[in-house]
């Protein structure tokens, strides 16, 4: 049976890992009467029968993408990218026209509408989407662009590649830079038999090609839990080579939890970590899914995601020591929940840890009744809310005209906080300082809104050369039945780039 729960969900595209969002449209809504969390501290909550998903909510889960919106729901106006001024390209916050075309570049891949999920810039300033087809199929899809914005057709076939896995995921997730320039991508891929999936990890040498000494010519898909039954979401790359991966998976009592496995350099679960080379731990309420992955100092790793009961969402961190066991001098006894005060609907999408060990994490936060909003929350190292971040209440909200949702996150050298995500139906950033209010040197008084075709997203941001915002998305018809990767580059600070990375911007275009 499925429940009308995101620990069903995976991270999927842009804009739209608003879960809340797809519970809501399919019925789903809470109980009256539930509390908020106003701290961060997990609560011991009775699980209830839960009804079973009608079909619409089971083609979404399915799917793990976002609704595309009614045509009258509410929404962020801008004008097209394409006829807005050009600005500076060290301007913060404004599209850098020195880029693609005047600032974007809209990839399409051929078979079926895909999506950039996560990105990674490399040494050289050049760039590597990663990502999926909306519609279905497991393939692993990846685009790379010189640092300038135009398609590297040295990389793969013309710049792309795909590699078809097993039925049973979503596309590439996430992307890291592995020793010697090899690239590792993460997501989720079938085990052969119906309703089973596993890790996928992918490796890739720098021109595109499967690394064959990594898994089975370039691939591994590693079954996480007794019930095989997971997905993974985020990766990151340790020093000497191991791959730590995150996300979810279905434990023995058949909940979904946050889980984490270590692979070695070639591809085999590393068995000095978690039971066997993997862990899954239980959040407070049962049922949760593992969104986000980020390190703290001495090697503790901290997972985030959304944990639900009783049609209430959290905000849910776990940390683990570097081996792998759940470290319960964090949080309460080694989790952390925290949701907006009289917002029902919270959802974790990305997080990212500071020089001081804090830890940040945005997604979305609403109620029964949309528009939805960025929701933002910084944590102490030992996961607590941080109460010089918000106002003392270590939660930031940020509304829009339409629904939005944050999905991505980067921290500045100085504290700073670049959030992005969708605000419906168009790319969306925000600019923070480092105590949570909005930075009026960033965008329009700390808020920018990209219009690219009918519909377009952002899911994930990286720095260029400490100076431009690089982002990953989608953008498409109002369907998006015909939607196509996005790379998008924003000013930040001031100072020229390499003659390479930038391209000359005229009235009409790029000459």
């Amino acid at each position: 049976m499925m429940s009308c729960r995101p620990g069903a969900l995976r991270r999927g595209s842009a804009g739209a890992v608003l879960l809340a969002m797809v519970a809501i449209s399919a019925g789903c809504t809470q109980p009256t009467g539930s509390p908020a969390l106003a701290e961060a501290r997990p609560v011991e909550l009775a699980r209830t029968a839960e009804p079973a998903a009608p079909a619409d909510l089971r083609a979404l889960l399915e799917a793990r993408r976002f609704p595309v919106q009614p045509g009258d729901a509410p929404r962020t106006e801008a004008e097209p990218y394409d006829r807005s001024p050009l600005a500076r390209g060290g301007a913060a916050g404004r599209l850098d026209p020195t880029f693609g075309t005047r600032g974007v570049t809209v990839t399409r891949v051929a078979g079926h509408p895909r999506e950039a999920n996560n990105l990674v810039v490399l040494k050289d300033g050049s760039i590597v989407t990663v990502g999926g087809g909306r519609r279905a199929g497991s393939d692993f899809v990846l685009v790379k662009y010189r640092c300038d914005g135009t398609v590297d057709t040295r990389f793969g076939t013309r710049g792309q590649v795909v590699t078809p896995l097993a039925e049973g995921g979503s596309g590439a997730q996430a992307v890291a830079v592995a020793p010697k320039g090899r690239l590792v991508v993460v997501g989720t891929a079938g085990l052969g038999q119906p309703n089973q999936s596993g890790f996928a990890v992918a490796r890739y040498l720098p021109d595109g090609r499967l690394d064959p000494g990594f898994g089975t010519g370039g691939v591994v898909v590693a079954p996480i839990g007794p019930q095989r039954s997971a997905g993974a979401s985020d990766v990151v790359v340790l020093p000497d080579g191991r791959i730590l991966v995150a996300g979810g998976a279905t434990d023995a009592q058949g909940n979904p939890g946050f889980a984490a496995a270590r692979f070695l350099p070639n591809g085999r679960l590393d068995p000095g970590f978690g039971t066997g080379g993997s862990v899954i731990v239980p959040m407070p309420g049962g049922d949760a899914a593992g969104l986000a992955l980020a390190l703290q100092p001495k090697g503790r790793i901290v997972l985030g995601g959304t944990a639900e009961n009783q049609g209430v969402t959290y905000f849910g961190l776990a940390r683990l020591t570097p081996n792998g066991q759940l470290d319960r001098s964090f949080g309460n006894q080694g989790t952390t929940l925290a949701a907006f005060p009289d917002a029902n609907i919270n959802g974790l999408h990305d997080l990212a840890v500071d020089r001081a060990g804090r830890i940040v994490a945005v997604g979305v936060t609403g109620t029964d009744h949309p528009p939805f909003q960025f929701g933002l929350m910084r944590f102490r190292p030992d996961g607590a809310l941080d109460p010089t971040f918000g106002g003392g209440t270590g939660m930031v909200r940020t509304a829009f005209e339409g629904t939005a949702a944050a999905t991505g996150v980067l921290l500045r050298p100085d504290g700073r906080i670049i959030a992005v995500g969708q605000a419906w139906p168009n790319i969306a950033l925000a600019g923070y300082l480092p105590n949570g209010d909005l930075d009026d040197r960033f965008g329009d008084h700390g808020l920018t809104i990209t219009r690219v075709g009918q519909i377009s997203a952002a899911s994930a941001v990286a720095l260029q050369f400490g100076k431009r915002l690089v982002i990953s998305g989608v953008t498409g018809d109002a369907s998006l039945s015909d939607a196509a990767f996005l790379v998008a580059r924003y000013g930040l600070a001031k100072g020229p780039l390499p003659a390479c990375c930038e391209r000359t911007p005229t009235v009409v275009g790029l000459g």
